[in-house]
């Protein structure tokens, strides 16, 4: 509920966030002084609730991309074994230095490419790189 201010025309409130986590101090002022009114008090409190999920799902959005960077500095440091993600089709969407030094392609040549590409013709001719998706698909990875 927000704060009328005796004497001015300053109403405010903090906005919280979906925990009723106080997030900050949202005011609306008026030159004038003049009686706050209760709208002001309703549009303050409108205005405060959609602040504060903006500001969690930016402080969300910022520990999201901070943890994806740690990750794929961590997996990109790997040199001694190959580490790839590639999406359902067998599309690869990532691709470690170890993948560099075991495949003989860097990621710019790999990323986007089929998983087939890395397999020997005789693999391809029986099925082992859609049998592997297959098995990433129910195990969630393969090995």
């Amino acid at each position: 509920m927000p704060i009328f201010s005796s004497g001015s025309s300053t109403v405010a409130t903090p906005p919280t966030g979906e925990r009723a986590r106080i997030l900050g101090t949202f005011a609306m002022h008026r030159r004038e002084l003049r009686e706050p009114q209760l709208e002001w008090a309703e549009l303050l409190d409108n205005a405060a609730h959609l602040a504060g999920i903006a500001i969690e799902r930016a402080t969300a959005f910022s520990a999201l991309r901070d943890s994806e960077e740690r990750f794929r500095l961590l997996i990109g440091s790997i040199q001694d074994y190959a580490v790839f993600m590639a999406d359902p089709a067998g599309k690869i969407m990532t691709w470690n230095s170890g993948a560099e030094r075991t495949y003989g392609y860097s990621a710019h040549e790999a990323i986007g490419s089929h998983i087939s590409r890395h397999y020997l013709p005789e693999e391809i001719a029986n099925g082992t790189p859609e049998v592997l998706l297959k098995r990433a698909a129910v195990e969630g990875r393969y090995e």
